[in-house]
């Protein structure tokens, strides 16, 4: 497990002997707001309010530059073939998708991708597209970390777009019936 805390210092502890594992990440005196590991564990995340960094656990070693992913993040991932990391961010709704062996960010922010700490992003099992939540309805609860009972998800294709496969049809008649349609 990885813990970050308020004075920039993330720790990784071994959860079955409660040991911390190595020596300490300092990746810059800010608040460490979150951390995530890809499957392996050899990679981690970790987010403050506006930036993510991709570390290499064994070293411990930034291993990108950082990525800047908006005001007020809350979560970053990897999609499940490691290749991409998404970050969501609160001001404005936004999630932010890059390329996890350069950094580089691909694509526009994708606007409107609302998230909260209850209902963070995801990626499909494809990696092909994220899920979100809707913004908030009128008369929703105030706590930004309360889920909406009545919100839907918002399904989003990854930047750079579409990597040639035709939109599956479950998702087709999804968005047909959000829009209106059947």
């Amino acid at each position: 497990m990885a813990l970050g805390d308020g004075e920039g210092v993330i720790k990784i502890w071994d959860i079955a002997t409660n040991e911390l594992v190595g020596a300490p990440f300092v990746p810059r005196r800010t608040i460490i707001r979150g951390a995530s590991f890809d499957r392996g564990g050899g990679r981690l995340l970790s987010w403050n309010r506006q930036e993510v960094y991709l570390w290499d656990v064994a070293s411990r070693t930034k291993l990108l530059p950082v990525m800047p992913a908006g005001k007020e993040v809350i979560t970053a991932i990897f999609s499940p073939d490691e290749s991409r990391i998404a970050s969501a961010a609160t001001a404005p709704a936004e999630v932010r998708v890059f390329d996890a062996a350069t950094g580089a960010m691909l694509g526009e922010p994708i606007l409107g991708a609302n998230s909260n700490t209850a209902a963070p992003i995801s990626f499909t099992a494809d990696g092909r597209f994220i899920v979100t939540q809707t913004p908030p309805l009128p008369g929703a609860p105030a706590n930004p970390n309360s889920p909406n009972p009545t919100a839907g998800l918002l399904v989003w294709p990854v930047p750079p777009g579409s990597s040639g496969q035709p939109l599956p049809e479950w998702l087709a008649r999804i968005a047909s019936a959000v829009a209106g349609g059947e």
